[in-house]
């Protein structure tokens, strides 16, 4: 941060801190002197270890005892924490961050703006995805379009790419987004919405947009796919919108979302030896949802002790959890365990067993 003494008086040790929206408040000393009108840097020695995720207030000031109006010296930025990987589904994003306004700096939390385009020497500009705002109806978008300042037009390979998405449990995924799509005649004019499993290893086409013919609106409106069968048991799914076009008009995306209703899925438990014991469940459903866990008690019978689980539950704790990230088959196992007592009545002869 920078400090600045604006008033007559020299400052000397002075405090600063900084507050990021939760937690405590930090404090440090500049411990140099200020004279009227200097000023210096200063960076603080104290991390911010943040481990809440949304977005703060993050603000920085100086903590002089004799100021009479704070607030002029407290500088406020806001700052979105989030995972760059392995966010969970559901998951939006509307692009009304503060990112861009060109693809250097890209919409926050693990997206990724590549550019493939033949200009030469590659820059930075409206031929790349950036932010960008619509008036009627307002929207804030990712856009990318032919920049007609800059000449001769490049055949653009433009890559919008997602943050990397966890589906590994089951269930039904539902991708949707918001787009206009605009054609014009010259050729290449393709949009495509892709999709990878394998960290961009290969992409597999969700849907395309071509146009190339004439001067109209390819396609506009909210669009949906169900790509369960794509990506359900995949722990690292990604989109992208890629635009290849050579003197094109634009292409825009927002309102991205993908969706995600888990499956049912079941949880048989079994006992050995049979009549051994039983296996209580928290909660007892005849099904769970995928994503949730559920408390397993193994109960003994009179002459047998509880040993381990086995099947898809190990170990011997008793009782344990178990995650339902899909169908699961647990067994309970005992032995047999006579107290000492019992034994050795049990080893008494009988009467009849006795020698003549």
């Amino acid at each position: 941060m920078r400090i600045k003494n604006y008033g007559v008086n020299p400052q000397t040790n002075i405090p600063i801190a900084f507050y990021p929206g939760h937690g405590s408040e930090i404090t440090e000393t500049w411990p140099g002197t200020l004279e009227m009108g200097q000023e210096t840097t200063y960076t603080f020695t104290t991390p911010w270890n943040c481990n809440t995720l949304g977005t703060f207030s993050f603000k920085a000031y100086t903590k002089l005892a004799n100021d009479e109006y704070r607030l002029n010296d407290t500088l406020t930025v806001q700052v979105a924490v989030c995972p760059i990987t392995g966010h969970t589904p559901p998951y939006t994003k509307d692009f009304n961050e503060a990112w861009g306004p060109l693809g250097y700096n890209p919409p926050f939390c693990g997206w990724i703006i590549e550019d493939y385009g033949s200009e030469l020497p590659q820059v930075w500009n409206y031929n790349d995805w950036f932010r960008g705002n619509l008036t009627n109806p307002p929207r804030t978008v990712a856009a990318v379009r032919y920049d007609i300042h800059n000449q001769p037009p490049e055949t653009q390979d433009e890559w919008l790419i997602s943050p990397s998405f966890n589906c590994a449990l089951p269930g039904t995924y539902t991708l949707s987004f918001w787009h206009w799509y605009r054609g014009y005649t010259a050729t290449p004019d393709i949009g495509y919405v892709l999709l990878t499993t394998d960290g961009g290893e290969s992409w597999i086409t969700i849907d395309s947009f071509v146009g190339g013919s004439n001067i109209v609106v390819v396609d506009s409106g909210y669009k949906t796919y169900d790509i369960s069968n794509l990506v359900s048991g995949q722990p690292d799914v990604k989109i992208a919108f890629r635009y290849v076009a050579n003197d094109a008009y634009w292409w825009l995306i927002d309102d991205f979302t993908l969706n995600f209703i888990p499956s049912y899925v079941t949880l048989t438990v079994n006992v050995s030896p049979q009549g051994a014991g039983n296996v209580s469940k928290t909660p007892d459903l005849p099904q769970y949802q995928a994503g949730t866990w559920v408390k397993l008690s193994a109960n003994a019978n009179f002459g047998y002790r509880f040993s381990h689980w086995s099947g898809d539950l190990t170990g011997s704790n008793n009782p344990d959890s178990i995650y339902m990230d899909g169908n699961k088959n647990v067994t309970a196992n005992f032995i047999v365990d006579i107290p000492q007592g019992w034994a050795q009545m049990m080893n008494v002869p009988r009467a009849y067993d006795l020698p003549e």
